[in-house]
């Protein structure tokens, strides 16, 4: 059709990969945030640090990722999300 922009076509091994590498930044939390993340240090419970240890290693996340997951799960269902 005549003045129809076209879009690109990324066949389907390409977009395979494009949402193989979407999803890996989104689930592992390294997609860059606004603004930068505050540094602190952290103590741990041994019995909770090695539960989030184990949750990281099943679901292929550091443990610092694996933190932020359950941080963020939990304010969403804190505030009904």
């Amino acid at each position: 059709m005549q003045g129809m922009k076209s879009v690109p076509s990324f066949g389907a091994q390409g977009m395979e990969e494009t949402f193989d590498m979407v999803l890996h930044l989104y689930y592992n939390g390294t997609v860059q945030q606004e603004q930068p993340p505050i540094k602190m240090n952290t103590r741990y419970p041994q019995d909770v640090y090695e539960a989030i240890k184990r949750f990281a290693q099943e679901d292929g996340r550091s443990f610092h990722n694996m933190v932020i997951w359950i941080l963020r799960d939990y304010i969403r269902r804190r505030q009904g999300k």
